[in-house]
Protein backbone atom coordinates (compact mmCIF):
# COMPACT_ATOMS: atom_id res chain seq x y z
CA UNK A 1 0.00 0.00 0.00
CA UNK A 2 1.39 3.71 -0.83
CA UNK A 3 0.58 6.50 0.75
CA UNK A 4 -0.90 9.21 -0.93
CA UNK A 5 1.22 12.78 0.09
CA UNK A 6 -0.89 15.89 1.15
CA UNK A 7 1.70 18.78 1.81
CA UNK A 8 -1.09 20.97 2.06
CA UNK A 9 -2.69 19.21 5.22
CA UNK A 10 -0.36 20.52 8.20
CA UNK A 11 -0.56 17.86 10.54
CA UNK A 12 0.77 15.83 7.63
CA UNK A 13 3.64 18.42 7.47
CA UNK A 14 7.00 17.06 6.71
CA UNK A 15 10.00 18.82 8.83
CA UNK A 16 13.75 18.68 7.66
CA UNK A 17 16.10 16.64 9.38
CA UNK A 18 20.30 17.13 9.59
CA UNK A 19 22.68 14.29 10.38
CA UNK A 20 25.62 16.04 11.92
CA UNK A 21 25.31 18.87 9.33
CA UNK A 22 24.41 17.36 6.54
CA UNK A 23 20.42 18.04 5.56
CA UNK A 24 17.82 15.64 4.91
CA UNK A 25 15.59 17.31 2.71
CA UNK A 26 11.37 17.70 3.50
CA UNK A 27 11.59 16.37 -0.82
CA UNK A 28 13.73 13.71 0.15
CA UNK A 29 11.77 12.30 2.87
CA UNK A 30 8.89 12.96 1.20
CA UNK A 31 10.01 10.79 -2.22
CA UNK A 32 11.36 8.12 0.20
CA UNK A 33 7.75 8.08 2.08
CA UNK A 34 6.64 6.51 -1.42
CA UNK A 35 8.64 3.07 -0.17
CA UNK A 36 7.46 2.89 2.79
CA UNK A 37 3.92 1.18 3.71
CA UNK A 38 1.80 2.33 6.96
CA UNK A 39 -1.49 3.18 7.48
CA UNK A 40 -1.32 7.11 7.48
CA UNK A 41 0.93 9.39 6.04
CA UNK A 42 3.05 9.96 9.26
CA UNK A 43 3.74 6.54 9.72
CA UNK A 44 5.43 6.30 6.34
CA UNK A 45 7.00 9.43 6.70
CA UNK A 46 8.60 8.26 10.50
CA UNK A 47 10.08 5.51 8.41
CA UNK A 48 11.15 7.01 5.41
CA UNK A 49 13.12 9.79 7.85
CA UNK A 50 14.42 6.63 9.82
CA UNK A 51 15.35 5.09 6.93
CA UNK A 52 17.41 7.87 5.52
CA UNK A 53 19.00 9.12 8.74
CA UNK A 54 20.29 5.74 9.17
CA UNK A 55 22.09 5.61 5.47
CA UNK A 56 23.41 8.82 6.28
CA UNK A 57 25.05 7.90 9.81
CA UNK A 58 26.61 4.69 8.10
CA UNK A 59 27.58 6.54 5.14
CA UNK A 60 29.61 9.14 7.16
CA UNK A 61 31.12 6.77 9.38
CA UNK A 62 32.16 4.82 5.96
CA UNK A 63 34.17 7.49 4.83
CA UNK A 64 35.09 8.84 7.43
CA UNK A 65 37.19 5.60 8.67
CA UNK A 66 38.07 4.82 4.92
CA UNK A 67 36.77 1.26 4.61
CA UNK A 68 37.28 1.25 1.35
CA UNK A 69 38.80 4.19 -0.76
CA UNK A 70 37.56 3.10 -4.06
CA UNK A 71 34.29 2.39 -2.93
CA UNK A 72 33.82 5.69 -0.89
CA UNK A 73 34.96 7.67 -3.92
CA UNK A 74 32.86 6.30 -5.60
CA UNK A 75 29.86 7.02 -3.29
CA UNK A 76 30.55 10.63 -3.01
CA UNK A 77 29.64 11.10 -6.70
CA UNK A 78 26.38 10.49 -5.12
CA UNK A 79 25.92 6.49 -7.29
CA UNK A 80 23.21 5.18 -5.14
CA UNK A 81 24.80 1.28 -6.20
CA UNK A 82 28.46 2.34 -4.61
CA UNK A 83 26.88 3.81 -1.67
CA UNK A 84 25.26 0.57 -0.67
CA UNK A 85 28.99 -1.02 -1.35
CA UNK A 86 30.08 1.04 1.08
CA UNK A 87 27.82 0.98 3.63
CA UNK A 88 28.16 -3.54 3.09
CA UNK A 89 32.13 -2.96 3.77
CA UNK A 90 31.27 -1.02 6.82
CA UNK A 91 28.59 -3.30 8.48
CA UNK A 92 30.94 -5.97 7.41
CA UNK A 93 34.25 -4.73 9.18
CA UNK A 94 32.63 -3.87 12.59
CA UNK A 95 29.68 -6.33 13.11
CA UNK A 96 31.08 -9.50 13.49
CA UNK A 97 28.71 -11.77 14.44
CA UNK A 98 29.64 -15.54 15.77
CA UNK A 99 28.89 -18.72 14.21
CA UNK A 100 26.11 -20.64 15.70
CA UNK A 101 27.32 -23.52 17.56
CA UNK A 102 26.38 -27.33 17.26
CA UNK A 103 24.96 -27.29 20.81
CA UNK A 104 23.15 -23.74 20.57
CA UNK A 105 21.30 -25.30 17.14
CA UNK A 106 20.52 -28.26 18.96
CA UNK A 107 18.86 -26.42 21.57
CA UNK A 108 16.59 -24.34 19.17
CA UNK A 109 15.77 -26.95 17.31
CA UNK A 110 14.58 -28.95 20.82
CA UNK A 111 12.19 -26.38 21.96
CA UNK A 112 10.67 -25.41 18.75
CA UNK A 113 9.78 -28.56 17.12
CA UNK A 114 7.00 -27.32 15.08
CA UNK A 115 9.04 -25.26 12.90
CA UNK A 116 10.69 -28.25 11.68
CA UNK A 117 7.52 -30.84 11.32
CA UNK A 118 7.10 -31.32 7.22
CA UNK A 119 3.07 -31.31 7.52
CA UNK A 120 0.89 -34.03 6.06
CA UNK A 121 1.17 -34.98 2.36
CA UNK A 122 -1.64 -35.76 0.50
CA UNK A 123 -2.81 -38.33 -2.82
CA UNK A 124 -5.39 -36.46 -4.66
CA UNK A 125 -7.30 -35.59 -7.43
CA UNK A 126 -9.11 -33.17 -8.96
CA UNK A 127 -11.28 -31.30 -11.83
CA UNK A 128 -10.98 -27.94 -12.36
CA UNK A 129 -13.86 -25.67 -13.87
CA UNK A 130 -12.56 -22.26 -14.95
CA UNK A 131 -14.74 -19.04 -14.11
CA UNK A 132 -14.61 -17.19 -17.72
CA UNK A 133 -14.40 -14.00 -15.87
CA UNK A 134 -14.82 -11.97 -12.48
CA UNK A 135 -18.18 -11.05 -13.35
CA UNK A 136 -20.94 -12.85 -10.86
CA UNK A 137 -22.84 -14.49 -13.81
CA UNK A 138 -19.42 -16.25 -14.75
CA UNK A 139 -18.91 -16.90 -11.25
CA UNK A 140 -21.93 -18.30 -10.76
CA UNK A 141 -22.19 -20.70 -13.69
CA UNK A 142 -18.78 -22.20 -13.04
CA UNK A 143 -19.87 -22.93 -9.47
CA UNK A 144 -22.90 -24.91 -10.38
CA UNK A 145 -21.73 -26.91 -13.29
CA UNK A 146 -19.28 -27.99 -10.56
CA UNK A 147 -21.91 -28.53 -7.71
CA UNK A 148 -23.59 -30.68 -10.54
CA UNK A 149 -20.65 -32.91 -10.95
CA UNK A 150 -20.21 -33.11 -7.62
CA UNK A 151 -23.96 -34.58 -7.63
CA UNK A 152 -22.95 -37.23 -10.67
CA UNK A 153 -19.70 -38.02 -8.56
CA UNK A 154 -21.87 -38.92 -5.25
CA UNK A 155 -23.93 -41.36 -7.40
CA UNK A 156 -20.74 -42.87 -9.23
CA UNK A 157 -17.62 -42.07 -7.83
CA UNK A 158 -15.86 -44.24 -10.18
CA UNK A 159 -16.22 -41.82 -12.92
CA UNK A 160 -14.14 -39.41 -11.67
CA UNK A 161 -11.43 -39.73 -14.50
CA UNK A 162 -13.81 -39.62 -16.89
CA UNK A 163 -15.16 -35.99 -15.47
CA UNK A 164 -11.94 -34.83 -15.00
CA UNK A 165 -11.27 -36.07 -18.88
CA UNK A 166 -14.39 -33.85 -20.18
CA UNK A 167 -14.62 -31.11 -17.61
CA UNK A 168 -11.28 -30.44 -16.10
CA UNK A 169 -9.67 -26.95 -17.53
CA UNK A 170 -6.40 -28.42 -15.85
CA UNK A 171 -3.84 -30.68 -17.55
CA UNK A 172 -3.81 -33.11 -14.91
CA UNK A 173 -7.11 -34.23 -16.58
CA UNK A 174 -5.06 -36.23 -19.05
CA UNK A 175 -4.24 -38.48 -16.32
CA UNK A 176 -7.70 -38.43 -14.79
CA UNK A 177 -6.64 -35.53 -12.77
CA UNK A 178 -4.11 -36.85 -10.52
CA UNK A 179 -2.14 -34.26 -8.84
CA UNK A 180 0.45 -36.93 -7.51
CA UNK A 181 1.90 -36.30 -4.02
CA UNK A 182 1.22 -32.63 -2.60
CA UNK A 183 3.15 -31.63 0.32
CA UNK A 184 2.40 -28.33 2.37
CA UNK A 185 2.99 -24.70 0.21
CA UNK A 186 2.62 -26.81 -2.96
CA UNK A 187 -1.37 -25.35 -3.51
CA UNK A 188 -3.15 -22.99 -3.70
CA UNK A 189 -4.12 -22.17 0.59
CA UNK A 190 -7.63 -22.69 -0.39
CA UNK A 191 -7.29 -26.13 -1.64
CA UNK A 192 -4.51 -27.14 1.02
CA UNK A 193 -7.00 -26.19 3.80
CA UNK A 194 -9.49 -28.41 1.83
CA UNK A 195 -7.44 -31.39 1.79
CA UNK A 196 -6.79 -31.12 5.66
CA UNK A 197 -10.55 -30.97 6.02
CA UNK A 198 -11.06 -34.59 4.24
CA UNK A 199 -10.88 -37.94 4.99
CA UNK A 200 -9.08 -40.36 2.66
CA UNK A 201 -11.25 -41.71 0.06
CA UNK A 202 -13.89 -38.49 0.37
CA UNK A 203 -14.63 -36.03 -2.59
CA UNK A 204 -15.53 -32.65 -1.64
CA UNK A 205 -18.90 -32.27 -0.82
CA UNK A 206 -18.74 -28.54 -2.19
CA UNK A 207 -16.50 -26.97 -4.78
CA UNK A 208 -13.74 -25.14 -3.66
CA UNK A 209 -12.76 -21.98 -5.20
CA UNK A 210 -9.43 -20.53 -5.56
CA UNK A 211 -7.94 -18.13 -8.20
CA UNK A 212 -7.85 -20.80 -10.92
CA UNK A 213 -11.03 -21.81 -10.74
CA UNK A 214 -13.39 -24.22 -8.47
CA UNK A 215 -12.29 -27.39 -7.86
CA UNK A 216 -13.91 -30.74 -7.09
CA UNK A 217 -11.25 -32.62 -5.07
CA UNK A 218 -10.79 -36.42 -4.47
CA UNK A 219 -8.52 -37.53 -1.33
CA UNK A 220 -6.85 -40.76 -1.96
CA UNK A 221 -4.62 -41.56 0.83
CA UNK A 222 -3.42 -38.96 3.34
CA UNK A 223 0.22 -39.33 5.39
CA UNK A 224 0.62 -37.48 8.63
CA UNK A 225 3.97 -35.33 8.86
CA UNK A 226 6.88 -36.06 10.68
CA UNK A 227 8.91 -34.07 12.43
CA UNK A 228 12.40 -33.54 10.37
CA UNK A 229 15.72 -35.23 11.59
CA UNK A 230 18.34 -32.51 13.05
CA UNK A 231 21.05 -33.26 10.96
CA UNK A 232 18.46 -32.30 8.04
CA UNK A 233 17.53 -29.12 9.62
CA UNK A 234 20.72 -28.09 11.34
CA UNK A 235 22.31 -25.84 8.97
CA UNK A 236 19.09 -24.05 7.97
CA UNK A 237 18.65 -23.48 11.99
CA UNK A 238 22.42 -22.36 11.93
CA UNK A 239 21.59 -20.02 9.15
CA UNK A 240 17.97 -18.42 10.93
CA UNK A 241 20.27 -17.82 14.52
CA UNK A 242 23.06 -16.26 12.03
CA UNK A 243 20.26 -14.20 10.46
CA UNK A 244 18.40 -13.00 13.60
CA UNK A 245 22.46 -12.00 15.46
CA UNK A 246 23.62 -10.25 12.50
CA UNK A 247 19.91 -8.03 12.81
CA UNK A 248 21.01 -7.48 16.53
CA UNK A 249 24.64 -6.54 15.87
CA UNK A 250 23.79 -4.57 13.14
CA UNK A 251 21.09 -2.70 15.15
CA UNK A 252 23.58 -1.85 18.25
CA UNK A 253 25.71 -0.42 16.14
CA UNK A 254 23.74 1.71 14.34
CA UNK A 255 22.29 3.02 17.56
CA UNK A 256 25.45 3.61 18.94
CA UNK A 257 26.00 5.66 15.83
CA UNK A 258 22.92 7.66 16.75
CA UNK A 259 24.01 7.72 19.80
CA UNK A 260 26.88 10.17 19.09
CA UNK A 261 25.72 11.98 16.27
CA UNK A 262 24.22 15.56 16.13
CA UNK A 263 20.70 14.46 14.81
CA UNK A 264 18.25 17.33 14.81
CA UNK A 265 14.36 17.37 13.81
CA UNK A 266 13.95 13.23 14.32
CA UNK A 267 13.97 10.97 16.92
CA UNK A 268 15.67 8.03 16.58
CA UNK A 269 14.13 5.91 19.21
CA UNK A 270 13.84 2.50 18.36
CA UNK A 271 13.30 -1.25 20.11
CA UNK A 272 15.81 -3.61 19.83
CA UNK A 273 16.43 -4.39 16.52
CA UNK A 274 13.97 -2.37 14.75
CA UNK A 275 16.29 -0.18 12.85
CA UNK A 276 17.59 -3.14 10.69
CA UNK A 277 15.54 -3.77 7.56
Amino acid sequence: MKVAISKNDPVNAVEDVTVNGVLISEDQISREAQNHPGPHWKAACDAATRALVIKELLLQEARSGNVCKDAASKALEGDEQDEEALIEALIQSNVQVPVAEQDECHRYYCNNPGKFNSGPSFQARHILIRIASDASDDVNRANRKAKQIIEQLNKSPERFAEFSSLHSACPSSESGGDLGKIGRGSTAPEFEHALEAMKEGEISSQPVRTRYGFHIIALDTREEGKVRPFEEVSELISTWLGAKAWARATSQYIAMLAGKADIEGFAMESSDGALVQ
